[in-house]
């Protein structure tokens, strides 16, 4: 084997561009390398029209071009120009996090020492802007955010940074929403009472983790939020177990905490922080191509008004 400069991933798969996808976001800076340019100028093209726009063709390859001088003894020899003929760094050593796609053994791995990080971190204190992130609200990805910091973020990098909204959509239209937010829910409400829990419990969206993929690559940057980030951790794991690698869980959510002053008013209410409590802006506005609504059949059809 002629080895590989070192840093670079090699992309063994027959689904080319999903493996890409998990490794590399559309915004990303590529150079793109194969034997001698051939199949990289391939995979350049297949990118480029999957929307990736910063993709470049080493176009000497690795090995370079053939020495032409019949007169030579490496005539005929990719041995001209390329990284290798460069003087460029290379080796000969295996790192199978560089190489995608190839071995169940490192995926096995993979998601052994995820389970394991998962463990530790759920067993440690985790504290993040000065509080408490609870149990509830943890995730195996340990990516938190406050509500102000994660407008911050969005408004620092719109384009790439992108806001989900895992409440029902019934949440969406009713309590309001961010409106550069999208709204793809990770859960019902069961109609079902529960006497233990005095409460009614979720129902788990079953195509939340497909219309997620819909919306978002895996390699994008998500910041994700319920109603007090309970329900935004639950999303953000089945995502982490699906390949997602970037989604901060928005820990105040929308609504925030309870009021936890016996003497104030707001008692018991959802106004200490989150999203609406912070200042930041929302909306009742409603833009269908912005929600996500799960197929059911419709009654009767009522136009309601304007204060529905």
């Amino acid at each position: 084997m002629p080895g590989r400069p070192p840093g670079c991933s090699g992309v063994e798969n027959p689904d080319f561009l999903p493996a890409v996808q998990q490794v590399f976001g559309p915004t990303d800076t590529i150079l793109l390398m194969c034997s001698t340019g051939g199949r990289a100028a391939m995979a350049v093209n297949s990118l480029a029209q999957a929307g990736y726009a910063q993709v470049y063709n080493i176009v000497h390859g690795f090995e370079g071009d053939r020495v032409e001088d019949p007169g030579s003894v490496f005539a005929g020899k990719h041995m001209r120009n390329g990284w290798k003929n460069a003087g460029l760094p290379w080796g000969y050593d295996f790192h199978p996090d560089l190489m995608w796609g190839a071995a169940p053994a490192v995926a096995a791995r993979k998601a052994s020492q995820d389970r394991q990080r998962a463990k530790e971190h759920a067993m440690s204190d985790v504290m993040h802007a000065g509080r408490t992130v609870v149990k509830e609200r943890r995730t195996t990805l340990g990516l938190y955010v406050t509500a102000k910091e994660a407008f911050d973020k969005w408004q620092a990098d719109p384009e790439h940074v992108r806001i989900l909204d895992v409440r029902t959509p019934e949440e969406w239209v009713f309590v309001g929403h961010a409106p550069m937010a999208v709204n793809v829910p990770v859960a019902f409400m069961a109609y079902v009472w529960d006497d233990d829990k005095h409460g009614y419990p979720w129902e788990l969206n079953p195509d939340f983790v497909e219309l997620v993929q819909e919306r978002f690559a895996p390699a994008d940057t998500i910041l994700v939020s319920c109603r007090s980030g309970g329900r935004s951790a639950i999303a953000i794991n089945t995502l982490a177990a699906a390949g997602y690698r970037n989604a901060n869980n928005i820990i105040d959510g929308m609504e925030g905490s309870k009021v936890d002053d016996p003497d104030s008013v707001f008692f018991g209410m959802r106004l200490k922080n989150g999203w609406k409590a912070s200042g930041l802006p929302w909306t009742y506005d409603l833009d269908p191509e912005r929600m996500t609504l799960p197929a059911r059949e419709t009654g009767t059809l009522h136009a309601g008004n304007a204060e529905d």
